[in-house]
């Protein structure tokens, strides 16, 4: 059980949880309390919400060490971050606000599913160019 919780909101993306989590942490440091890694990952595991959550069953979260997974929570970060900056391309946002309610699931599972695809098919369509 962690020793306090802090909850991710159910829209707030994985980067924005993990930086209020710091800034958090980084005032109960300076009050003399250092938390370990474990602790961390404890009120991590407790706090996300069902999409990180989910994400974390599919990337195999809980089989890994406390290194292991503490680098994949630093990574989930930086990608979600870099999902926010996808979403501000009109064309993957009106891509995804038009598939969402077909799929019955919630936006930000879509646009992480998006986030992953585009990259994969730029780099197709580039090694396609150099081909031919």
């Amino acid at each position: 059980m962690a020793i306090f919780h802090f909850f991710q909101y159910e829209e707030e993306l994985f980067y924005s949880y993990w930086d209020g989590l710091h800034v958090y942490l980084a005032q109960c440091d300076s009050c003399g309390y250092l938390y370990r890694k474990w602790d961390i990952l404890l009120i991590v595991d407790e706090g996300v919400n069902c999409e990180t959550c989910a994400l974390f069953e599919c990337w195999d979260f809980y089989a890994r060490n406390i290194d292991e997974a503490w680098d994949f929570l630093k990574w989930l970060a930086e990608d979600t971050y870099d999902l926010r900056l996808v979403v501000l391309i009109p064309t993957c946002h009106s891509l995804a606000l038009s598939i969402w309610p077909l799929l019955g699931v919630k936006l930000g599972t879509v646009l992480i599913m998006i986030a992953r695809l585009v990259p994969i098919i730029f780099l197709m369509r580039v090694f396609l160019d150099l081909a031919v």
